[in-house]
C-alpha cells in the first residue's frame, strides 16, 4: 500500500496543532515549564514540517537546512520538556546538542540526500531514546502509563534508526520527497500513531501527577506535610470503627510545644516554622508505620497509636517528650534554639465500644491541660476507665 507522501505530511502536521491547541486550552491557567516546552516542540515540528513539505524538487538550500534543524529542535524542546517532568538535571547543551550537529551536518551535504537521511535518522533517534529511557528508569506509582509512553518513544526510535541504516546499506531504497514509497508509508504511518500514544500519554501523566498533587494539598498540612486536621479525624474514625470490629486498646497523644510564642518572638517566624518541621521529623523516629502523625492547629500535634495500652502510650508519650526536648533545633546560622512540649495522652481500653473520638480527644485534652498545669515539659496519661495519672 502507497500513500501520497504529502497526504500523510500534511495530516501530520494538522495533528500536531490539533493536538499543541488542547494542550494550550487544557492548561490554560495552569501551565508549567515542562507543558509550555511540550507546547513549543509541537508548534516548532508543525512548521518544521511545514518547511519540509512545502520545498520545491530538487529542493533549496535553505529550505534543506531549517527543515532538519526545526525538526531536531522540536524533539529537544520536547525532551527538555520531559526532563523538566521529572525533574531530571542536566545540561541543556546536552539536551540541544542534536540541533547543532543536525545544522552542522545537513549544511555540510546539501547535495547528498542519502547522507542526511543517515546523520538525521541517527540524531532524531538518539533524541527519542534518550525520552524513553527517562520514561523507563523513572520509579513511581504510574508505571503502566510511563512503560506505554516510553515504548512509543523507542518505536519512534527503532523507525528512525533502520531508515538510517537502509540509508546507509541501500541509499537508493530511500526515494527522494515527494516521492511516494512503501517503506515511506509505512515510517510515517507507524511513527504517526505511536507519536499520538506518545502525546496523549504524556497528557494522561500530567493529569494523573496534577491529580495526586490535589489530593497531597488537600491532606497534608502544607507547612510540615503531617497529615492535616480534617485528614487525622477521617482516618482516626476509620481506625476507631475497626478497633470497635475487632476489639484492641487505642491511644491518642496531644503534644503542645511549650512556650511557642517566645521562639516566633525571639527567633522569628521563620525559626517558627522550622521548628514545626523540626518537631514531625523528630516524631517520624519514635512511631511505627501504623500510628498516625498529625498537625492539629498552631503548634498543637496528634499521634493516634492503635493496638497500643495504657503502657504503652505512656512509653510512647515520653519517648516523644524526651526526643523533642532532648534535640534542639539548629538554624541555618548556626543558632541553637532548644525547645520542651507538653503532653496528654488517652488509652482506650480494649472492648470499649461506647467511646467515640470525641472522648479521646476530650480526655487527651484534659490531660495535655493537666501537664501544663503541672509546670510543662512532662507527660499525663489519661485511661477512659480509670482516670488521671501522672507519669514523671
Amino acid at each position: 500500500m502507497t500513500l501520497d507522501i504529502r497526504t500523510i505530511l500534511v495530516l501530520f502536521i494538522l495533528n500536531n496543532l490539533v493536538i499543541g491547541t488542547l494542550f494550550a486550552v487544557a492548561f490554560r491557567g495552569r501551565r508549567t515549564r515542562a507543558t509550555d516546552l511540550w507546547i513549543a516542540s509541537l508548534a516548532v515540528q508543525s512548521i518544521g514540517w511545514l518547511v519540509f513539505v512545502a520545498r520545491g524538487n530538487p529542493p533549496g538550500a535553505v529550505s534543506i537546512v531549517l527543515a532538519g534543524t526545526l525538526i531536531s529542535l522540536s524533539y529537544s524542546l520536547l525532551l527538555h520538556a520531559f526532563c523538566e517532568f521529572f525533574e531530571f538535571s542536566v545540561k541543556p547543551l546536552w539536551i540541544y546538542l542534536p540541533v547543532a550537529l543536525t545544522v552542522i551536518i545537513f549544511e555540510s551535504n546539501l547535495d547528498n540526500a542519502a547522507a542526511r537521511n543517515l546523520a538525521s535518522g541517527l540524531i532524531f533517534g538518539v533524541q527519542f531514546l534518550a525520552a524513553a529511557a527517562l520514561f523507563l528508569t523513572r520509579r513511581d506509582r504510574w508505571r503502566n502509563l510511563r512503560f506505554l509512553i516510553g515504548i512509543s518513544a523507542a518505536a519512534i526510535a527503532f523507525l528512525f534508526i533502520a531508515r538510517s541504516v537502509i540509508a546507509f546499506t541501500d541509499p537508493g531504497s530511500i526515494p527522494v520527497f515527494p516521492e511516494n514509497s512503501p517503506l515511506q508509508t509505512v515510517t510515517l504511518l507507524v511513527g504517526d500513531i505511536s507519536r499520538l500514544a506518545f502525546s496523549f500519554g504524556f497528557l494522561l501523566l500530567i493529569e494523573a501527577r496534577r491529580s495526586d498533587e490535589i489530593t497531597r494539598l488537600a491532606t497534608l498540612d502544607s507547612l510540615t506535610e503531617a497529615y492535616n486536621r480534617r485528614t487525622f479525624i477521617e482516618l482516626a474514625e476509620q481506625e476507631l470503627a475497626r478497633t470497635h470490629r475487632h476489639p484492641q486498646p487505642l491511644g491518642l497523644i496531644i503534644l503542645d510545644l511549650d512556650h511557642f510564642k517566645q521562639v516566633n518572638d525571639t527567633h522569628g517566624h521563620l525559626a517558627g516554622d522550622a521548628a514545626l518541621k523540626h518537631v514531625k521529623v523528630l516524631a517520624e523516629r519514635c512511631l511505627r508505620q501504623q500510628d498516625t502523625f498529625a498537625r492539629f492547629g498552631g503548634e498543637e500535634f496528634c499521634v493516634l497509636v492503635p493496638d497500643t495500652d495504657m503502657e504503652g502510650v505512656a512509653v510512647l508519650a515520653e519517648r516523644l517528650r524526651k526526643v523533642i526536648a532532648d534535640t534542639p533545633l539548629e538554624l541555618p546560622n548556626g543558632t541553637r534554639i532548644p525547645f520542651t512540649t507538653s503532653v496528654g495522652a488517652c488509652a482506650m481500653p480494649e472492648g470499649m465500644k461506647e467511646a467515640g473520638l470525641d472522648n479521646l480527644i476530650e480526655f487527651a485534652d484534659l490531660a495535655l491541660y493537666e501537664a501544663k498545669k503541672q509546670g510543662r515539659n512532662r507527660v499525663v496519661v489519661e485511661n477512659l476507665a480509670n482516670g488521671l495519672s501522672a507519669l514523671a
